[in-house]
């Protein structure tokens, strides 16, 4: 999960979706807590979630000006 959180993050940035990219470090970090931070993982999800909306509600209006 922390690998792929990492990618992610990358792809986040290579398209400047710093909130996006903000969300999947705070994952990769909570992943890599010896234990794993989960609980955090979890309350960090609404936030996440939210990001995403925000993200493809800007893609679709780019999409619509096209």
């Amino acid at each position: 999960a922390r690998s792929r959180f990492h990618k992610l993050a990358g792809s986040a940035a290579t398209i400047c979706a710093h909130q996006v990219r903000a969300y999947f470090l705070s994952f990769e970090r909570s992943l890599m807590e010896d234990p794993p931070d989960v609980a955090t993982c979890l309350v960090r999800t609404k936030v996440g979630l939210d990001a995403f909306e925000q993200l493809a509600l800007e893609i679709q209006t780019i999409v619509e000006e096209k």
